[in-house]
Parts: structure tokens; sequence; C-alpha cells
């Protein structure tokens, strides 16, 4: 798609085009027509719909991620990526709330030793009102936490705005959240896979790396409790032996 560089609407024909049919917006200069090449959909709000660019947008990201976050460097509107992410994670948060309800809920009427579920319930449905809040501050502090290991690592080779617009867009994955059960699986695994390509379009960084800084936290995690195991087993031994020891002085 070929779209006008002011407007950013869709132009038919650009072999041919003189002129932009919506913002009369010309394009012949002394080296031919001035456009741009494709860009994301949905930062095309005003050429094609709120609609059409949503779906295209959902579509591209999660068929073709390369593709995506291949354009996401000839733009830098981050409100649109953001307004994207809080709109698909509000979907997410409400569709996960209501399988959560539907499908958990009644399970819970079996374990008598949980008596507060009316409490969690009421949390949840707070949780879901102050939805678009929370994952606004969930996308902010993602995106401040990669870029700072991308900072760390010398792999930013763009700005904190483009790391945000990854996060934000990576969001395309919450769709899944339409799925009970196993949504939620395909979701958080899918969105580990956007961010990487992201980062690797994006900053130009290898897939591997990409991959190291987001897995950093969970191995982080393991390798503290592998250790932890270890301290454990060797005070366990070496408790044993110190109570060996007393009873042979014995």
């Amino acid at each position: 798609m070929i779209v006008c560089p002011t407007c950013h609407s869709p132009v038919m024909s650009p072999e041919n085009a003189r002129f932009c049919a919506v913002c009369n917006h010309p394009f012949l200069n002394e080296e031919g027509p001035v456009l741009i090449p494709d860009m994301i959909p949905w930062e095309n709000l005003e050429g094609i719909g709120i609609s059409r660019a949503l779906v295209s947008t959902l579509r591209t990201c999660l068929l073709n991620p390369g593709g995506f976050f291949n354009k996401l460097s000839i733009s830098h509107n981050t409100s649109k990526a953001i307004l994207y992410a809080l709109i698909l994670g509000s979907i997410g948060s409400v569709f996960n709330f209501v399988w959560t309800y539907l499908l958990i809920g009644p399970l819970l009427d079996f374990l008598p030793w949980i008596d507060d579920y009316p409490v969690k319930s009421a949390i949840s449905v707070a949780g879901l009102i102050f939805t678009p809040l929370i994952v606004a501050v969930k996308v902010f502090f993602s995106a401040l936490y990669f870029h700072g290991l991308l900072y760390l690592t010398r792999g930013n080779k763009q700005n904190t705005a483009a790391t945000i617009r990854i996060v934000c867009y990576s969001q395309s994955t919450a769709i899944f959240d339409l799925i009970p059960v196993f949504g939620g699986v395909i979701s958080s695994l899918w969105s580990l896979y956007l961010l990487a390509v992201g980062f690797n379009k994006v900053h130009k960084i290898s897939m591997f790396k990409a991959f190291m800084i987001i897995l950093l936290p969970l191995i982080f995690l393991m390798v503290m409790i592998v250790i932890l195991a270890l301290l454990f087993g060797a005070g366990m031994l070496m408790h044993d032996v110190f109570k060996d020891s007393l009873s042979y002085f014995r």
C-alpha cells in the first residue's frame, strides 16, 4: 500500500498519481512522485477507518511480525500505538475475567477451605474497571525495563519511543484471551516472540540476544532457585554431619 506523505491516505495507481485525492497534496517534483512506502495500518486511522485499521494491524502483526516491525521505524506516532495497546489489552482482560468467573469460580465451590472467593471476585471486578489504567502502566514500565536492558547490553539502536511502540503492538496477542483455558498461555508465549522480533527488526539485534533480554528475569529467577536449593541442601547436610559428630563424642 502506498500512502500520501501528508495525510497518509491510500493512493490508488501511484504510478499515475499527480496529487492526493483526499488532501490534494501534489506528488510531482523533479525526481518524480513524492510518496512514502507501506506503513502500519493502525497509524493510518484517518485514511482507512478504525475497524479496518484494527483488523489489518492485528492480522499483520500476528502473522507477519517481521514485515510488520520493519515498518515501525518509518513512523514515530507513539500515542496511536498506546491507544492500540489499551484497546487490545482491555479486550484480553475482560475475557480473562469472564473465563475466570465462568470456569474457575464454580470449581472453587468444591474447595471448602477457600471461603473468601467473593472478596477475590470484588478485587477482580475492581481490576476490570481500572483495566485501561493497568494496561497503560504495564506497557509503560515494561517498555522502560526492556529499554534499560537494551541500553545496558548496547542494543538500543532506537529511542525509548520505539521500544514503547514495540511493547504496545505486542499486545496484539491479547486477542487469544478470547480462547478459554489455553488462550492466556498462547497469548503469553506469542507475545514473547513478537517482542523478540520487534527488538530484532527495530533495534537491529540478533534474535538470540533479543530472547536473552526478554527471558533474563526468568533465567535470573531459575538461577536463584537453584542457588537456594543448593544452599538448603548443603545446610541440611551440614546439620546431619554436625548431629552425627555430637552423637560420636557423647
